[in-house]
């Protein structure tokens, strides 16, 4: 009597932290988020469950080039251009420019949608 291997065990969804599901379908096997509220829904689908167990269980790993000082010194850069675009973005509407828009808005809809 042979014996089976047993199926490895799925890691979680790298997205939502959700639990992963197995599901065969015609000619290939999916392997992916088994939650449907992730935004994401991640799978891997491959011709064998194997390889699609593999395929779903493999995680990038950070490169050198990722994990280098001058790399995180350059994206907290970025993050801090980002905030003050927004935060410049955000002293230029006024709550008066809400309101006429929201106003607007009904009014195109109360006309039928084209205005």
């Amino acid at each position: 009597m042979s014996e089976q291997a047993m199926p490895p065990e799925l890691l979680p969804c790298p997205f939502c932290g959700g639990p992963a599901s197995r599901e065969a379908r015609n000619h290939t096997y999916e392997t992916g988020c088994d939650n449907v509220g992730c935004s994401v829904l991640p799978s891997a689908v491959q011709l064998s469950q194997v390889a699609a167990d593999e395929a779903w269980n493999r995680r990038a790993t950070p490169t050198a080039l990722a994990a280098s000082p001058e790399v995180a010194k350059l994206i907290a850069a970025e993050a801090k251009l980002w905030e003050r675009a927004i935060a410049n973005y955000c002293d230029l509407i006024t709550i008066e420019d809400v309101e006429d828009y929201v106003a607007k808005a009904r009014a195109e809809a109360a006309a039928g949608g084209d205005a």
